[in-house]
């Protein structure tokens, strides 16, 4: 399954959509507009929340995200590797291991669970807004996934805090 992730362009809650092959929008992404930990919410097209997304409050060492479920219940840590350059991130507290690696400059990478390539993200260069292009294995759960890439991109854009 191919989704692509569009961060809306005027939005103070950093909200986003994202949407299949035809544009329909299969998940939309809302933020809060004041939140030290940036929580995103992963929603269905009816409003349900399926993933909450927020970054750990201090990340001076390794900078993390939790993902949780749409009950609340933690699912995960997402950290960045430490001394990494371009987009290394893995898991923690999660009985899989999901392995992000990708280029230097972040724009490809793939995503590994167990050791198998399930996922692949593209992020064509934009000035203006972050885009991501988020290609999913058949057996996999679409927005498990864009929570991931919603959990990347939180902890990329976030200063050391």
């Amino acid at each position: 399954m191919t989704l692509f992730i569009d961060n809306l362009l005027f939005s103070l809650r950093g909200s986003s959509i994202a949407t299949d092959l035809k544009g329909n929008k299969k998940y939309e992404i809302k933020g809060k507009f004041f939140s030290f930990s940036r929580r995103k919410y992963v929603l269905d097209a009816n409003g349900k929340c399926l993933y909450l997304v927020r970054n750990k409050y201090f990340n001076f060492l390794f900078r993390q995200a939790i993902v949780y479920d749409g009950t609340g219940k933690k699912l995960l840590r997402l950290v960045k590797a430490p001394l990494s350059f371009g987009p290394k991130f893995y898991t923690k507290d999660y009985p899989d291991e999901l392995y992000f690696d990708g280029e230097f400059c972040g724009f490809n990478y793939t995503v590994s669970r167990n050791g198998k390539k399930v996922a692949s993200v593209y992020k064509p260069l934009n000035l203006l807004r972050d885009k991501f292009q988020l290609d999913i294995a058949e057996s996999e759960d679409p927005a498990f996934f864009v929570a991931l890439i919603i959990a990347i991109d939180n902890i990329l854009d976030v200063p050391l805090l």
